[in-house]
């Protein structure tokens, strides 16, 4: 198999973030409630990105007009930023972590981050573990229009490796990384180290699944010789 890139998830797949979605997801609709835009058809969205994926949508069926949902979607994600900022002092990197950056370097893959989270607090993470020299490029929500599970994301990726998406493998903890990978055609390695379980991962099309990525160089190993 012709493997020539390896693109990662950040939060679950290779660090442990500990921001309080509930908090988080309490304070987005109080916001929201503040710019009197009716909740009910928020409630029913659980996660934080369903929240801000259908923003946009529900804010133009309450008649707010373009520039007005830019600035309460500035608004949104200024809060967001804030609980990042805050989780990135006390996040930790999950075990193998750092094993399975070094031997993708060491291997001579090309190797892209692409993350939700925005590029401030994917920085302070890099910085604080001295783990930028280990990709060639870093995508955050702030470097696209459209993020993941949207192709955008992980295109931008791919386009700075110079790579095709058949050649890539992506490594992530969600379906969102599923669904993103398989929208172009590229290789899907889940690990259960996220929000998602095993099922999950498998019913949402994973090539392979991992307990974790210390897990990763052995099958980068195995595939390299198929």
């Amino acid at each position: 198999m012709n493997i020539c890139g390896v693109i990662f998830d950040l939060d679950g797949t290779l660090v442990y973030y500990s921001v309080d979605r509930n908090k988080l997801r309490s304070e987005l609709l109080n916001r929201l409630r503040l710019h009197n835009i009716p909740l009910s058809s928020f409630l029913r969205l659980k996660s934080i990105w369903s929240i801000i994926k259908n923003f946009y949508y529900i804010a133009e069926s309450n008649g707010l007009d373009n520039g007005e949902r830019r600035r309460i979607l500035f608004e949104l994600y200024g809060i967001i930023e804030n609980y990042e900022l805050d989780a990135a002092k006390k996040l930790s990197l999950i075990p193998g972590a750092l094993t399975a950056l070094k031997y993708v370097r060491n291997m001579g893959y090309k190797s892209a981050l692409y993350t939700l989270c925005g590029r401030k607090p994917t920085l302070k993470v890099l910085e604080r573990f001295d783990l930028m020299k280990f990709f060639d490029a870093v995508i955050t929500r702030d470097d696209v229009e459209n993020v993941k599970p949207h192709p955008e994301h992980l295109l931008k990726a791919i386009s700075i490796l110079n790579v095709k998406p058949r050649e890539v493998v992506v490594v992530g903890d969600s379906v969102l990384d599923a669904e993103c990978a398989k929208n172009i055609g590229a290789i899907f390695i889940g690990v259960k180290t996220g929000v998602r379980s095993e099922a999950e991962l498998r019913a949402s099309g994973a090539d392979y699944i991992l307990n974790s990525v210390s897990e990763l160089p052995s099958l980068l190993y195995l595939l390299s010789s198929i």
